[in-house]
Parts: structure tokens; C-alpha cells; sequence
């Protein structure tokens, strides 16, 4: 059974990634909103497909709020990635009250697109190792 398990973690979901790929400073609203963007297959994108796209392991979401003109204005990035830089988790950097970064990576299909990131490779990490202490 725990061997099952074990193949499911590592093997599941094929060898292809979707994420949503995306910027706001040029598409706007609809690559902020979860809502708009989770409604629409217009940012999904097929990361093997991308030029070097073996290499994308990641989806990757970066929130930016950037001073501008005495406002705050916020961004978002959504990409393929191939370094998972925050481990599953989100990161803020450089936040302060004119700004900075909140960075997420993640490694199932479009999960950049929701507004909480969660990899059910990490939650069934978590539960199986939780499994195996328990048996021992």
C-alpha cells in the first residue's frame, strides 16, 4: 500500500504542466482576478510546450505593489518556472508600506491561478510521512 502511495506522489499528473501565464501591466484586471482568470482558458498554457519547456517544473505567481504617483499600484506575474524558489509556499519580500513582493511556486496544474497556493504533492507528502511514523 505505502508503495502505491509512493508511486502517486512522484508519478502522478504526467509528464506536462499547465500553468497560467500572464501579466497585468499588459492584459490588467483579467490576470489579477481569480475569478476572471479561472473563467477563461485564455492564460492557460501548456509549459512543455513553451521553447525550452522540458525544463518548466513550476507554476510561479509574483504579486508586486510598486509606488507609483503617490498610489500603490499592484501587479501580478503568473509564469512556467523551473526553480521552485518558495517551496510550495508563498514568500513575501520587500513588503513595507510602499511596497514589495509576495512570490508563490507551486507544482500542479494552474494552481497559480488561485489567490491561496497549495501543492497536493506537499499536502500528500505530509499525510504519507505522517502514515509511515505511525505504522513505525
Amino acid at each position: 500500500m505505502l508503495w502505491i502511495m509512493v508511486f502517486f506522489l512522484f508519478f502522478s499528473g504526467g509528464m506536462s504542466l499547465q500553468c497560467y501565464v500572464c501579466n497585468s501591466l499588459h492584459v490588467g484586471e483579467d490576470c489579477i482576478s481569480t475569478d476572471k482568470l479561472m473563467a477563461s482558458d485564455e492564460f492557460r498554457v501548456n509549459c512543455t510546450e513553451l521553447p525550452d519547456g522540458e525544463r518548466y517544473t513550476y507554476c510561479r505567481k509574483m504579486v508586486h505593489q510598486i509606488p507609483h504617483e503617490g498610489e500603490v499600484e499592484t501587479r501580478v506575474v503568473r509564469q512556467c518556472g523551473y526553480i521552485n524558489t518558495t517551496m510550495n509556499i508563498c514568500q513575501k519580500t520587500g513588503m513595507h508600506k510602499d511596497g514589495g513582493q509576495l512570490l508563490c511556486s507551486c507544482d500542479t496544474d494552474n494552481c497559480n491561478g488561485s489567490s491561496q497556493l497549495h501543492s497536493e504533492k506537499t499536502v500528500f507528502s505530509l499525510l504519507t510521512l505522517a502514515a509511515v511514523v505511525y505504522l513505525i
